[in-house]
């Protein structure tokens, strides 16, 4: 007997070592996984998280993980079938419900996340970011009833939470800003903007400076219904003149957006007399947009035909984007024009861009309106450094065939209210 246990004995503590090293090794992919999603590096995580729930299907914490780093990559999709999963084991579970709740709205879906907000408000009166994403859920539906809701709730909020600030911007995170790439992002319950800046740029071979000053507003008064316009005065070749703008945006469904603009300058020395604009764009659910436009500009007695194409796509706090613009001048030509672009998001509602350009485009100079080849360098953004409060700005390097190069910067202070 004894002779039997002395053999065994190593078999047991083998087994065991074995069992140890593979939940230690497991436990370490879990942390990983972790530590990925916490430094944003969502592909690894969701891998890790994938293998790790294939032997351990049972684990709601991992699987919430996994729900939520789905979300923030925009797999909406997929990420429905891990909540779904979570809420058939635990349907009272608040932050499963409000972990659905907001990826429904990030994907457009306010109406529906509000049941489950609704839900989760009953099950924990007292959990505060249940009552924010409510009132943003009721704000981004952008029905009047909804929106008296919304304030109702606010002021409920703030005698139940008094020390948190429920008339400021709305408190997310960098990776849960809600992105529409066809409508201006603000903050939720201030649905009107305005900005005042200035412009400069300093042109070479001897060329006068151009400067300009600008007024610049817009206001959304529906659900991803916005208009907007503006007014500016340009110095251009020791020339002046003034041009106005108004455009509007309006979602025909829920995909398809449609926007109108038109300017016009009276004394167009250098602007064009008048300009009319015409864009549709459509958003798919993984990220991706495309648009098309046409538009028609006059320059005293010249005119230009054109039409862009563009593609775009959004991954977790990135954009992508290429716009290929093609125009037509009376009588002397044609232009094409590509722009690549990148786009930053961090914050709630903050951007970096960077731009290139280069093909030919139509220019207006004293000398007439002729076709010429560009290439230009362009960094800009917008930064709220108050809740109300932002500042835009814009470094530009451009390059006007054999004519000129224009470097210059825009700054602008942006309201809202």
């Amino acid at each position: 007997m004894a002779s039997k246990f002395a053999l065994a004995a190593p078999v047991v503590l083998l087994v065991g070592l074995l069992l140890g090293h593979t939940a230690l090794a497991g436990s370490r992919s879990l942390q990983q996984a972790q530590e990925a999603a916490q430094s944003q590096q969502y592909a690894q995580a969701q891998g890790l998280l994938r293998d790790w729930l294939r032997d351990h299907p049972h684990d709601g914490s991992a699987r919430f993980l996994l729900a939520r780093v789905l979300s923030w990559q925009k797999k909406y999709g997929e990420a429905y079938i891990e909540y779904d999963h979570l809420l058939n084991a635990a349907p009272e579970n608040v932050d499963y419900l409000l972990g659905k709740a907001r990826t429904l709205m990030w994907d457009g879906r306010p109406l529906e996340a509000l049941p489950l907000l609704e839900h989760a408000h009953r099950l924990r009166p007292d959990y505060q970011d249940v009552w924010r994403a409510e009132i943003d859920a009721l704000l981004a539906a952008a029905g009047e009833g909804q929106r008296q809701k919304a304030l109702s709730l606010s002021k409920e909020a703030q005698a139940r939470f008094p020390q948190a600030d429920w008339n400021g911007a709305v408190s997310l995170t960098p990776r849960e800003v809600i992105v529409n790439p066809l409508v201006p992002t603000r903050v939720a319950d201030r649905p009107t903007q305005l900005e005042a800046g200035i412009t400069y740029e300093g042109l070479s071979n001897g060329y006068d400076d151009w400067r300009s000053v600008y007024l610049w507003a817009d206001h959304t008064y529906g659900k991803r219904k916005v208009v907007y316009g503006g007014v500016r005065e340009t110095q251009r070749y020791a020339l002046r003149d003034l041009e106005a703008h108004a455009g509007v945006s309006y979602p025909l469904t829920e995909q398809w957006m449609a926007t109108l603009e038109a300017s016009a300058s009276p004394d167009h020395n250098v602007l064009p007399k008048w300009a009319l604009f015409g864009e549709l764009g459509y958003v798919y659910k993984d990220g991706w947009g495309m648009t098309a436009g046409l538009s028609q500009t006059q320059y005293g007695s010249a005119r230009s035909d054109s039409g862009r194409l563009g593609v775009e796509r959004y991954v977790g706090n990135y954009r992508l984007a290429y716009t290929a613009s093609f125009a037509r001048l009376e009588g002397n030509g044609s232009a094409t024009t590509h722009k690549a672009q990148a786009n930053y998001y961090y914050g709630a509602h903050n951007n970096l861009g960077i731009a290139v350009v280069t093909g030919q485009e139509v220019n207006s100079d004293p000398a007439g309106v002729v076709t010429t080849d560009v290439r230009s360098a362009i960094l800009n953004g917008i930064h709220w450094f108050l809740p109300r409060w932002a500042i835009s700005y814009e470094l530009l390097v451009h390059r006007q065939g054999d004519s000129y190069t224009r470097k210059g910067a825009k700054v602008g202070l942006r309201h809202n209210f």
